[in-house]
């Protein structure tokens, strides 16, 4: 399993997770919904491991004080595909304890965890949604903030 080592609160990117700092050359696969929502995964060229992710953009998104509760997960790790993925559906929820990134309008049949991230996966294994879980008050904070000036 690979574990956050941090998420940057960076001015004009809602949220930044970084899961490894080495060296490695990396690739971007971005899943986007127009010009008005995007989210980028780099990804090692070789190890094919999560570098980061990074919510730069997304125009649809709603709050509700109930709490994110993610079931049915694994760890494991993601297996990313190098194609960029044009979304039917791009919101962001935030909930009094994290937050969910929709991007698509299936249902995820099953959750890989990689710490407080939690891929839904559909019964292809295409990735259907992330929930970021146990978020601090000031990640939420500076999220909520970012999605607004958008």
């Amino acid at each position: 399993m690979q574990d956050i080592i941090d998420m940057e609160l960076e001015e004009y990117i809602p949220l930044k997770i970084i899961f490894n700092k080495d060296k490695e050359a990396v690739e971007y696969i971005s899943y986007s919904k127009d010009k008005t929502s995007s989210l980028e995964f780099t990804v090692g060229i070789k190890s094919k491991l999560l570098k980061r992710i990074t919510l730069l953009l997304c125009k649809e998104y709603s709050e509700t004080t109930d709490k994110l509760v993610v079931e049915n997960f694994e760890d494991g790790k993601i297996i990313f595909h190098s194609d960029d993925i044009e979304c039917p559906v791009f919101k962001t929820i935030l909930y009094s304890n994290g937050s969910r990134i929709i991007l698509s309008d299936k249902k995820s049949s099953h959750y890989i965890k990689m710490d407080k991230v939690y891929f839904g996966l559909s019964e292809t294994d295409d990735i259907i949604e992330i929930c970021v879980c146990d978020m601090r008050d000031s990640e939420l904070e500076h999220l909520k903030k970012e999605l607004e000036l958008q």
